[in-house]
């Protein structure tokens, strides 16, 4: 993508080192000279993972990826990290056109396990502070702290309508949640 471009520098695309202390300062230097903003495109390996020199992912300021999940090449996922706010996963529908639609974080009936490990947790714990690194300890959920903290952050609404009531709180090393379950109510109850 950027290998023969002439920015006035030498480096090599697949080198960590060049790519992270002479084409990214480079490059910044022509966002800030000319307003603008770079967007660079890739495709990814069978791990969903960016092939090449891993310093585009660590140089950047933010990151969309685009990927098809295992089961159904119709149901992608869009997840977007950032330095400046916190990141999301979206979850899209693509349609007969080759469009896509967002669905839901997660249907009712594709819930996944670990959600159900945590919200069975929740309803015996009632009130509780948790990091996701202890939650997946505590509850035994069979997932990274990472995964769980994005998973969490994407299906806040559908844990309220389950009767878990979720405040955050970021602090610059930790992201420290406070959870409060209620006994949800049934549609026929309200």
């Amino acid at each position: 993508m950027l290998k023969d471009m002439y920015l006035g520098i030498s480096y090599d695309i697949n080198d960590f080192q060049d790519v992270a202390q002479k084409l990214m300062p480079k490059l910044r230097e022509l966002c800030e000279k000319y307003n603008i903003t770079i967007l660079f495109t890739h495709h990814l390996n069978k791990r969903n993972e960016t092939l090449g020199s891993t310093a585009f992912d660590a140089c950047i300021d933010g990151k969309i990826t685009l990927f098809e999940t295992r089961n159904d090449h119709n149901h992608l996922i869009m997840k977007v990290i950032n330095r400046d706010f916190s990141g999301f996963d979206m979850n899209l529908k693509r349609n007969e056109n080759q469009t896509f639609k967002i669905s839901n974080p997660v249907e009712d009936d594709e819930l996944d396990e670990n959600l159900i490990f945590f919200i069975k947790y929740a309803s015996l714990k009632k009130n509780f502070e948790f990091t996701p690194t202890s939650i997946i300890h505590d509850a035994k959920l069979k997932t990274t702290a990472l995964r769980f903290g994005r998973m969490l952050n994407a299906n806040m609404d559908l844990l309220q309508r389950e009767g878990l009531y979720i405040t955050k709180n970021r602090t610059s090393n930790k992201r420290n949640y406070h959870c409060v379950y209620e006994e949800p109510l049934l549609e026929d109850d309200e």
